[in-house]
């Protein structure tokens, strides 16, 4: 499906022009991709975990609903660490059918959440140009949502997850 490559990570600039590009070129893909909505992921999770873990998913699952916007081919993991110098895209095992707005979301999620890379989030969003920035207020708990459930799954293999548990909670005030 896709090959990875290693390299010099994009610019923040190079990052938000090819995330536009990227969108612009998927725009009238027509083949069968998964749905971007986080939700029935994370009610799986939510049982295998259980815990406060999983009532916090679960509850957020049942509150959180996605707004209803166009929907076409995207990324479905858009952030710094998938985009290399020259805005080449990797890592697609996430593409999905979903709203231009979620692999925005995806690319700011440390700044929203961890209030991480701030200048850099504004650069990449400059070049990506025109958004709705509703949508992408709206979608970011979606967004969290979905890491916060994979994250929830670390201690089941033995690994941790020290960034789940703030994801978490963010997800409780949200």
């Amino acid at each position: 499906f896709w090959t990875y490559r290693t390299g010099r990570p994009a610019s923040a600039s190079e990052a938000g022009a090819a995330l536009r590009a990227l969108h612009e070129s998927a725009e009238h893909y027509l083949g069968f991709l998964r749905s971007f909505d986080p939700r029935p992921e994370a009610l799986r999770v939510a049982d295998l975990v259980g815990g406060e873990a999983g009532q916090i998913l679960r509850d957020a699952a049942s509150r959180l609903t996605p707004p209803a916007l166009p929907q076409q081919a995207i990324h479905g993991d858009a952030h710094f660490e998938n985009v290399l110098a020259g805005g080449v895209w990797q890592d697609f095992d996430e593409a999905c059918f979903g709203p231009r707005e979620w692999d925005i979301a995806c690319m700011i999620h440390r700044w929203a959440v961890f209030g991480e890379l701030e200048p850099e989030m504004r650069t990449a969003l400059a070049a990506y140009g025109a958004y709705d920035l509703e949508a992408v207020e709206a979608l970011q708990p979606l967004v969290v949502l979905g890491i916060a459930a994979w994250g929830s799954l670390a201690p089941l293999i033995g690994e941790s997850s020290p960034r789940t548990a703030h994801r978490l909670e963010w997800l409780r005030r949200h």
